[in-house]
């Protein structure tokens, strides 16, 4: 898995050759000598600034109801017809998705608090459903949970230093971070299938094919809205075909997902 992971950071980097710009602070110094105008000028900039640091407190409590509204469900009817025991390679495998889900939640979590386009914190919802199920699967087999309650926190290293450099990527633009969204969509579809390919667990299986779905859905969204900005997506991890028939393909119900 790591290897995986690894390879996604190089070629995100590879993809994603930005140049960091030191922005300067242009400072402005006002000189009033009339005091009447002094008092309107000092008025206009206390009521500018309590303007702004509504703005912020509102986008920070958006922000903070959305990571505390993140908490596991207790229904776990999805687990169904689940194999009496479960491999290593299993094992593995719900431990990896359980924190690359969360990766792409805490991703969009972040990102909602950067942009006021709605599809940030509605796949974040979304995202936190795939958690779940995957956290129903590791309770189910007594598998001690890896995700750290903390947004933007991994047990998983090579997962912290794509969070890291994911959200740095996206914090440039609107663009940048709908290219992560996709970029994150088209790997976990690219995983999620690799994962498919060597279990037989009916349980693993169903859950897995409801967020391959499901991420097939986050990734025409996140298409369709680079479309409208006037930007493309290129697939870096699952084929260009495959990749066309996703775009092409009307949503689906998932699951529920």
């Amino acid at each position: 898995m790591k290897e995986r992971v690894g390879l996604c950071v190089s070629k995100v980097e590879h993809i994603f050759n930005f140049n960091y710009v030191k922005r300067a602070i242009m400072k402005t110094t006002l000189k009033v000598t009339v005091m009447t105008i002094a008092f309107t000028v000092s008025m206009a900039f206390a009521t500018t600034s309590c303007q702004k640091d509504e703005q912020e407190a509102s986008v920070a409590t958006d922000l903070k109801t959305s990571i505390t509204s993140n908490t596991a469900t207790s229904d776990c009817s999805c687990v169904v017809n689940p194999s009496d025991t479960i491999t290593p390679a299993e094992t593995e495998m719900l431990l990896f998705m359980r924190e690359e889900e969360k990766l792409a939640r805490d991703v969009y979590t972040t990102f909602q608090g950067m942009y006021t386009t709605p599809v940030f914190k509605n796949i974040a919802r979304s995202e936190q459903r795939h958690m779940d199920q995957v956290l129903c699967l590791l309770q189910f087999y007594g598998i001690a949970d890896p995700a750290s309650p903390e947004i933007g926190t991994f047990t998983n290293p090579d997962l912290q230093a794509l969070y890291n450099d994911l959200v740095t990527l996206g914090s440039l633009s609107l663009t940048d971070a709908l290219t992560v969204g996709a970029t994150i969509e088209d790997k976990d579809i690219y995983d999620l299938e690799e994962h498919l390919a060597v279990t037989s667990n009916p349980a693993i299986v169903t859950i897995f094919e409801n967020l391959d779905c499901a991420s097939g859905n986050h990734l025409r969204s996140f298409v369709s809205r680079l479309t409208a900005n006037g930007a493309t997506y290129t697939p870096q991890f699952i084929s260009p075909e495959e990749f066309e028939a996703i775009i092409a393909s009307p949503s689906g119900n998932c699951g529920g997902l």
